[in-house]
């Protein structure tokens, strides 16, 4: 996890079986596009890690980009609310154990705030890209590099 990047990660009161939470997310309208064995993207703008001991999910860890901040935690709020109320019972164990479900997003993001704020000012103060749908890790630093690259070029032309 990187400078761009923040992450929530939870886990199943009872056994959940990793196909199970594939189709049921599917079935519901999420695009999953299976990166590794365990990891996806979700919607092609969050990283959902999935952590398990014989397909029995032990844990799961959503990561997502301080490009789109807000937003993004809403669409992990809305993930976790899907499987919490469809499939099992979730506790957030990162950034901060939370044993209660939290029952709307404005709630959520208060708490995940509480601990990524500092992160995200860093991240603005350093990249000053914000409202842009992407992904963390390697696809936020290639479109960095490819809008430093459009804009040394645009300076040749302003000479």
């Amino acid at each position: 996890m990187g400078l761009e990047s923040f992450y929530i990660s939870v886990v199943p009161a009872n056994d959940l079986d990793k196909r199970q939470i594939e189709l049921k997310l599917q079935n519901h309208g999420y695009k999953l596009k299976v990166t590794s064995e365990n990891e996806y993207y979700i919607n092609d703008f969050i990283i959902l890690n999935i952590f398990c001991e014989h397909d029995v999910i032990k844990k799961i860890s959503f990561e997502g980009c301080f490009s789109w901040y807000r937003e993004c935690i809403k669409e992990i709020y809305d993930v976790n609310n899907f499987i919490n109320v469809n499939l099992e019972k979730l506790t957030i164990i990162w950034p901060e154990p939370i044993e209660e479900f939290l029952e709307n997003e404005h709630e959520f993001f208060e708490k995940v705030n509480f601990y990524y704020s500092s992160k995200y000012n860093q991240y603005v103060t350093t990249f000053k890209l914000i409202n842009k749908k992407l992904l963390p890790r390697e696809n936020f630093y290639h479109h960095i590099k490819k809008k430093n690259l459009l804009r040394s070029i645009s300076s040749l032309f302003k000479k």
